[in-house]
């Protein structure tokens, strides 16, 4: 139960920095000095260092509010918004001081803040040790119940599960007497939420209805109350009605009065008003997909408006699942039709795949239109072929696709490992494609350089792990001067780690295939 509250300095950019602060810091600091796509910060900051609710989102994809720091927008490359989850706590925050140093970063930590705090009588079970860390952690919040909403609802968390319910309760009631907008009284209502106390519940929630601003807020409200008090819930539909800006927000009223079964008619009258207000092909198209079971007439005009509007390759992709689907109207020709025309506008790897998987599951592995697709992409990935076969005796029948996965030394603070990939039969290096960047085309990696003592005497000797793949086995080997591990998968019948390592563990061929392709693949 032990709770680490440790502020920290790093280095030329802040001092005596919370956690939430900390991670914050240092993200903005490396995103400034980068300009990085989504795809690179995300890499750079996977999810798995903060844990299951995500660390980088795009600002306009956070689905829960209170986990990001909403009000501190990062812009990156193409001037998309993304926001940090201020998730922290003592074993995320460890992952995290891991990764920043690696990056580069120097983090020390100033020790615990420590203040009085008002005195509560801790229930007498209490040991006198958790009486001490419980203390700890309300000196923490820093008598400041909105700035550290987070750790006050910890510490709140925290006090219930030792059921001390005295002390819990007077924290929670600091936090709903410190809240400044719906967002903190809404973490106060959904702890009361889980108890038994309905008027304690209700009475914050009118509190939060107070502040409630956003179409979004009311209809929460709404879905809190509707069990208890429907002519309520109707009034902050209503709310959520009046205050509604556009498309969206009607089309999630109207969804929501809907799925409260309160009054389908008010609902469809909202979804007229909804179309009003579409604007382009992705609202027609939404909007008919929504309407389909109610109105199926309503639903094809719509479409056809869609159709009408589709300018972009997500449009006219989106136009064809939705034809396509079972569930609307089940269209395999139009749906094809739509496909095509997306083809010519074709523009990244993504649209690519995601267009090849959009036609098999609409259309079919057999038809022609996905046969053409599996070929254009084959096509566009990038291909080297090898001036000599670097591993002469490696037999393709243990997996036609080899992938060299390889350290990179310490010039490359921000990446571990990159990759090689190698078609066996026929000679190739499999590059990635859409890649400006010819590292990241051939290595998978922006950053390669492998340690300075290998390349001085030109044989790659530090750790490998070796990927085999064919249509049916997967497998991985671990490597460092020999043989050490099978790491995934089995290895094809009659084949040995010792033999893969034989076989494909010549530093020699290892260094001489790294360095061919980085000479001659920019």
């Amino acid at each position: 139960m032990a709770r680490d509250y440790t502020k920290y300095t790093v280095e030329n950019l802040g001092e005596n920095l919370n956690k939430r602060q900390l991670v914050f810091t240092i993200v903005k600091d490396w995103a400034t000095r980068n300009k990085p796509s989504l795809e690179e910060i995300q890499a750079t900051f996977p999810q798995e260092v903060q844990g299951s609710k995500g660390f980088i989102l795009k600002k306009s994809e956070v689905k829960d509010a209170k986990r990001f720091n909403m009000k501190e927008p990062l812009s990156i490359k193409n001037g998309t918004k993304v926001v940090v989850s201020n998730q922290w706590g003592t074993k995320n925050i460890t992952s995290f001081l891991e990764l920043a140093q690696k990056l580069g970063y120097s983090v020390t930590p100033v020790g615990t803040q420590s203040n009085a705090t008002e005195d509560i009588a801790p229930a007498s079970h209490l040991t006198a040790e958790q009486i001490e860390e419980f203390r700890a952690q309300e000196a923490e919040i820093n008598g400041d119940y909105n700035e550290n909403l987070w750790e006050a609802s910890s510490l709140y968390d925290d006090l219930i599960e030792a059921k001390d319910m005295a002390w819990a309760d007077h924290i929670l009631q600091k936090m709903e007497d410190a809240a400044k907008d719906f967002s903190d009284l809404e973490t106060v209502f959904e702890k009361l939420k889980e108890r038994d106390g309905t008027e304690r519940f209700l009475a914050v929630v009118k509190k939060a209805e107070e502040k409630a601003e956003a179409t979004r807020e009311y209809i929460q409200l709404a879905e809190e109350v509707i069990e208890i008090d429907k002519d309520w819930a109707v009034r902050l539909y209503q709310k959520a009605e009046k205050v509604a800006e556009d498309y969206s927000d009607l089309t999630t009223v109207a969804g929501a009065v809907l799925e409260s079964e309160i009054d389908e008619d008010w609902a469809i009258k909202i979804y007229k008003k909804a179309e009003t207000l579409a604007e382009d092909s992705f609202d027609h198209r939404d909007l008919a997909e929504i309407i389909y079971s109610i109105d199926k007439e309503w639903a094809a005009s719509l479409i056809k408006k869609s159709e009408e509007k589709a300018e972009a390759f997500n449009d006219f992709m989106n136009l064809g699942d939705t034809y396509g689907n079972s569930e609307f109207f089940n269209d395999k020709a139009q749906a094809k039709s739509m496909f095509e025309k997306a083809f010519p506008l074709i523009d990244n790897k993504w649209a690519k795949n995601n267009l090849l998987n959009s036609a098999k599951e609409i259309l079919g592995d057999n038809d022609a239109f996905t046969k053409k697709m599996i070929e254009f992409i084959e096509n566009d990935i990038p291909k080297m072929k090898l001036p000599k076969q670097y591993f002469p005796d490696y037999n393709p029948a243990w997996g036609k696709m080899i992938t060299l996965n390889l350290a990179n030394g310490p010039s490359c603070h921000k990446i571990d490992y990159f990759n090689i990939r190698l078609n066996m039969e026929t000679n190739e290096v499999i590059g990635h494609p859409d890649c400006d960047n010819p590292l990241s085309r051939w290595f998978d990696s922006w950053e390669v350089a492998i340690y300075d003592g290998y390349a001085a005497h030109r044989s790659y000797d530090g750790e490998v792990r070796i990927w085999g793949e064919d249509d049916k086995n997967e497998w991985c080997v671990y490597c460092h001067g020999g043989f050490e591990d099978i790491e995934e998968g089995e290895l094809p019948d009659g084949v040995t780690g010792e033999d893969i390592w034989n076989t494909l563990g010549n530093g020699k061929a290892i260094y001489e295939l790294y360095y061919h392709i980085k000479t001659y693949g920019a």
